[in-house]
């Protein structure tokens, strides 16, 4: 079984009548090595945490982060 590493979105909502709430959105971008996926998560993370915030509410933000997955397929 081959593993790809995948660029997803990790978000987490503060307030709003949660406590804590988080998220992970895959965003159809797969990598084959390790470190080329950390090295794209890291460049889209280096803004300000300003620039992370979406939506109206300051309480959301995201992050992107790499995760691991095997590969489904013929050729696994």
């Amino acid at each position: 079984m081959k593993i790809v590493w995948g660029l997803y979105i990790y978000s987490v909502l503060n307030g709003i009548g949660f406590e804590t709430s988080h998220s992970i959105t895959s965003l159809d971008t797969y990598f084959v090595s390790k470190k080329e996926c950390i090295n794209s998560a890291r460049l889209m993370n280096s803004g300000s945490a300003k620039d992370r915030e979406i939506g109206l509410d300051p309480g959301i933000k995201i992050r992107y982060i790499c995760l691991a997955k095997p590969k489904i397929g013929l050729n696994t």
